[in-house]
């Protein structure tokens, strides 16, 4: 079922995923949208934290799937793993935001653009 890190408990575990599929669900959404293909999907929900990475899984039109987002820290107790999501949530925001200005100024320069072409 869910595959647990030997350096965290099954209890705490457990614990951080109940917890981040309870509370989490736009920081979830987010690491997908951040660290991997896929941008849009119907719902997200983690099924398992490592040291080195989280297991989630999406629900996109065609089913279900598997995405593994790395950590940027170890997260070798429930402290360290807690640590790692925010720091992780954080950066994800930022990469997000980053990107949605990018495609803005591009809207804008081809905005831009075209208006020349059409003088």
């Amino acid at each position: 079922m869910m595959n647990i890190s030997t350096s965290l408990s099954t209890a705490l575990s457990q614990s951080i995923v109940e917890h981040m599929n309870k509370d989490h669900k736009q920081a979830l959404a987010d690491y997908v949208r951040a660290y991997s293909e896929y941008q849009t999907f119907d719902d997200v929900e983690m099924v398992a934290i490592h040291t080195r990475h989280i297991d989630l899984e999406i629900v996109t039109g065609e089913g279900k799937v598997a995405v593994a987002i790395p950590l940027p820290e170890s997260a070798n107790d429930v402290s360290n793993a807690r640590q790692a999501l925010v720091i992780l949530a954080h950066e994800s925001r930022r990469t997000l935001a980053k990107r949605a200005q990018t495609k803005q100024e591009a809207d804008v320069s081809s905005s831009a653009l075209e208006q020349d072409n059409n003088s």
